[in-house]
């Protein structure tokens, strides 16, 4: 499963992208994660994941989570430092005496989803809205966080100029 919003160190792989042995890890998780069925691992013990897109802007975070049957009030999201939960529960409907067997498929339970940021982000300012079985997050970037464009200057100025005189200095 891809992310957008790293889970730790793999925030440094966007960096090696053509780096065979970053491929080759990403294949071994994927394999570990994925076994027998091709589906994740949750998926397969039963426990109640729910899907999450992944984007990111010049100025947010965003996250958009399917969570249909499941109340507003018991979803729970929750920023500290650099980290966004997202937790809650499916409850199972309750269901009277039948008579009969049942095949259940739809998944029930708690879930807990943890996305680390690469950067700060403002915590006071993210943004949730619940519709229709939607949940929409906008986590906000730090000023000192969103990228900015850096001009090139021609030859040697600024900071460089100034280094590599004191450079010369030393070494005169």
């Amino acid at each position: 499963m891809g992310s957008l919003i790293s889970r730790g160190w793999e925030s440094m792989p966007a960096l090696f992208d053509d780096n065979g042995f970053y491929r080759l890890r990403r294949l071994m998780d994927r394999a570990f994660d994925e076994p027998m069925t091709g589906q994740p691992l949750a998926f397969q013990t039963g426990m109640y994941v729910p899907a999450c897109d992944q984007e990111e802007t010049e100025s947010h975070y965003l996250f958009t989570l399917d969570v249909p049957g499941i109340a507003k009030d018991a979803i729970h999201v929750n920023v500290s430092g650099n980290q966004l939960t997202i937790s809650g529960e499916r409850k199972e409907e309750a269901r009277g005496e039948q008579n009969g067997e049942r095949y259940i498929e739809r998944r029930t339970g708690t879930f807990s989803r943890t996305f680390n940021f690469p950067t700060a982000v403002e915590a006071e300012e993210v943004e949730a809205n619940y519709e229709n079985g939607v949940l929409r997050i906008a986590v906000p970037k730090t000023e000192a966080s969103k990228k900015s464009r850096v001009k090139i200057a021609e030859g040697k100025s600024g900071v460089f100029s100034k280094l590599l005189n004191k450079s010369k200095e030393r070494a005169a």
